[in-house]
């Protein structure tokens, strides 16, 4: 939690910082750092006592008036791990059982082997390993930030929206929530695949004392309602010890009490303060500090502005460290003058803008918008044919107000009426209480995600001949978690096709391994420590790559063999079978497909830099002959357990093998090998292919997880040699003709 202020008291920045760390009704946690979790666990001796609260020790009579300090404050709850009320909770363990869900249906839980705890503020998680389960914590929300489950997969994107791929792929065996996050439909899609997901009540509107029934609901689905109590128990007597200290430093009399405010900060745009029912009024007010929003009549959560909270006049601002870092940091947070009567004194100015549409402005986009709408004033100047006087803007500039001359696309418009209404469309809306949810500004085109909006489709589902149903199955489906990497994959592919400049600013780190398959089909690859996408250049392979494709095949080939084999035995296959006369003899081949892979521009990875059209990857398909001819060099025998369906007009179906599909190490895990499997299977579609197989060492578990991803199942296996020494392949095959148009 960070304390920001215009004048504040150090009184009340230590009491922030003791009674966050007990408090988790509204906006803290229990505790601080919990336990690590699966092979980095590490234990906390348990303990029924109440842990001892680190306070300065003063009174309010040796502190300064509050109103004499001033500046920003980090204050942090306590810096030790969380200590769980039992060193074995499954030793008064009850399972299963069955708890109501606060959003109805009762849940049966029967194993608490893998948990997710997943809130807006991380407390259930907080409360888990308080009950001794920390280490079956699986994954963590973003605000489950401490540093000890730093390791733990983050389960959360853009903010607060669950993954439903990144969920289910940690296999959890419970997950526990509310509803301060979502998408429901993904809390949904997780029960119905059959975990257990129970939603704990909210309990802000009771204030810290809501504490204990967080703690209670969540250890009743875990199955230790006696440990509930007592972490509850404990809990409380910490909390109420820390109130207890801070009245003991707090000013006696209501009026020498410092006025602080809870402000939720979000983006540039998203400024909202919590007033009564919220939790963050019986935070504050347990800190012997009075509640500004709950004090003026706000209740929950209010939308405000820079101009609101002036007139507010509050001495101590507090706010989360997430969020000013959503904002870019202090600084832009801090824009509102350090002393209240001064602020007051320059309310009525605020921040100036005179906006002027023109063609030769500068471009108007979404951040500018953003930028704007925390603007106090504005004004639109617009100009017809010629355009407006150069000397009215350096009359402005010279009078104090900040000029924006602005063009939103490169087109000329006879006025600037037109552009003003599209600048202003833009800015209104992200205005706080304009739109009824704060997180619908961020969760859209050019928001938080960087992407473009995947399409929309209403009801009804057949219009004009146009029925969704057929064309889009997928999304009447009921699979919601299904849908929802459809429509983040259509908005990859929209983006990719409209707005190349989008993808190249994307964050590796908000980036999931279906996203990078997604940008790999769409021609972007991902390299392990380069700062963005980078284009994917997927082409024939030509003479000219040559020398420079059986390098890489002598580099690559050792990857995907067994460790049973020798370096000798490696080097002698590679000699025999991945030679420039070998790959020539392909490109001679009419039956084999051979692609290569390379990056549109040098960059950095970090395994180190690759050059721009520097080789990274390769495949190779090699059609069997349909005429009872020789095939290809280099073909293997079609294993038994390979089935050739007939081809879609009913004629006779073909077969080929995928023999090769290698990408340097240095561009692993970066979506080229997806981006060169794909265009594999279109390519045998197009030759007419209807089963095509590969073989996959059956030691090597990563290649065969790829494949199936990309639609291969298991189809037996086979035998094969490498320098003399026989080796085990798992046969995988599908069919191009059914699969090439999925994507």
């Amino acid at each position: 939690m960070r304390s920001i202020r215009f004048t504040a008291a150090r009184a009340c920045a230590l009491a922030v910082c003791a009674a966050a760390a007990a408090a988790l009704a509204g906006c803290a946690n229990i505790g601080t750092s919990p336990a690590q979790s699966g092979s980095e666990c590490r234990a906390v001796p348990a303990s029924g006592e109440p842990q001892t609260i680190e306070m300065p020790e003063t009174t309010a009579d040796q502190l300064p008036d509050p109103r004499t300090v001033v500046g920003p404050t980090t204050a942090y709850t306590r810096s030790a791990d969380i200590t769980p009320v039992s060193d074995d909770p499954t030793a008064d363990q009850s399972l299963p059982a069955t708890v109501p869900s606060a959003d109805g249906p009762q849940q049966k839980v029967t194993d608490t082997t893998r948990i997710l705890a997943l809130n807006q503020n991380g407390g259930l998680a907080a409360a888990v390993i308080g009950l001794g389960f920390g280490c079956n914590l699986v994954g963590r929300d973003i605000s489950t930030g401490y540093p000890s489950t730093a390791h733990l997969p983050l389960v959360t994107r853009g903010g607060h929206e669950l993954s439903a791929e990144a969920i289910l792929a940690l296999r959890p065996t419970v997950v526990i929530t509310d509803t301060s996050i979502g998408p429901y439909d993904v809390q949904l899609q997780l029960r119905d695949s059959g975990i257990p997901v129970v939603f704990i009540p909210l309990v802000y509107e009771h204030g810290v004392g809501g504490v204990q029934a967080q703690i209670q609901a969540v250890a009743d689905a875990l199955g230790v309602h006696e440990l509930g109590q007592r972490l509850a128990s404990r809990t409380m007597r910490e909390i109420n010890q820390v109130v207890a200290r801070v009245a003991g430093m707090s000013p006696r009399e209501y009026a020498d009490r410092p006025r602080a405010v809870f402000l939720y900060v979000r983006g540039k745009s998203v400024y909202y303060w919590f007033g009564e029912g919220s939790g963050a009024d019986s935070l504050i007010q347990s800190l012997s500090m009075v509640d500004v929003a709950a004090e003026v009549g706000f209740k929950g959560m209010s939308p405000t502005n820079a101009e609101a909270l002036i007139k507010a006049a509050p001495d101590i601002i507090i706010t989360m460290t997430l969020g000013i870092a959503s904002t870019g940091g202090i600084d832009e947070v801090l824009a509102l003058p350090a002393d209240a009567a001064a602020a007051r004194r320059l309310a009525p100015a605020g921040r100036r803008v005179l906006v002027v549409p023109t063609p030769s402005g500068g471009v108007f986009t979404q951040r500018t918008a953003e930028d704007l709408a925390r603007a106090d004033h504005l004004v639109f100047a617009c100009g017809r044919y010629e355009g407006i006087d150069a000397r009215v803007a350096e009359h402005y500039r010279a009078a104090g107000v900040e000029v924006a001359e602005l063009s939103i696309g490169d087109y000329v418009l006879s006025g600037g009426e037109a552009a003003a209404l599209v600048m202003i469309e833009a800015i209104a809306r992200l205005r706080p209480g304009v739109l009824g949810n704060p997180d619908s500004v961020v969760e859209e085109s050019h928001g938080a995600s960087g992407l473009l909006e995947q399409e929309v489709y209403t009801r009804p589902v057949a219009w004009r001949g146009l029925d969704v149903s057929r064309a889009r199955p997928e999304l009447l489906s009921g699979d919601h978690a299904r849908i929802a990497r459809l429509r983040r994959d259509r908005a990859i592919a929209r983006t990719i096709a409209r707005r190349p400049d989008m993808i190249a600013r994307l964050r590796p780190d908000d980036l999931d391994a279906a996203d990078r398959a997604a940008l790999a089909r769409g021609g972007w690859a991902v390299p392990d420590g380069a700062a963005g996408p980078v284009e994917l250049v997927v082409r024939p392979a030509a003479a000219a790559d040559l020398a420079e494709l059986a390098d890489l095949a002598a580099r690559t080939f050792p990857d995907a063999c067994p460790p049973l084999l020798t370096a000798e035995q490696i080097a002698e296959h590679v000699a025999a079978h991945l030679t420039p006369a070998r790959f020539a003899d392909w490109l001679a081949d009419p039956r084999v497909v051979l692609t290569v892979a390379a990056l549109g521009r040098d960059t950095a990875t970090r395994g180190g830099r690759v050059a721009s059209g520097e080789l990274i990857g390769y495949s190779a398909v090699l059609i069997e002959p349909d005429d009872g001819g020789a095939p290809p060099p280099g073909l293997d025998p079609r294993p038994d357990g390979v089935r050739v369906p007939a081809a879609p007009d009913g004629g006779a179906g073909l077969a080929a093998e995928l023999s090769k599909v290698y990408v340097d190490a240095r561009l692993r895990g970066s979506g080229t090998a997806a981006a060169l499997l794909a265009g594999a299977v279109r390519d045998a579609a197009a030759r007419g292919v209807t089963a095509l197989w590969l073989g996959a060492n059956d030691a090597n578990r990563r290649a065969r997880r790829a494949y199936r991803r990309s639609g291969f199942a298991g189809a037996g296996s086979r035998t094969y040699d490498v320098g003399g020494r026989t080796c085990r392949d798992i046969v995988m095959v599908l069919n191009p003709q059914e699969a090439a148009g999925e994507h």
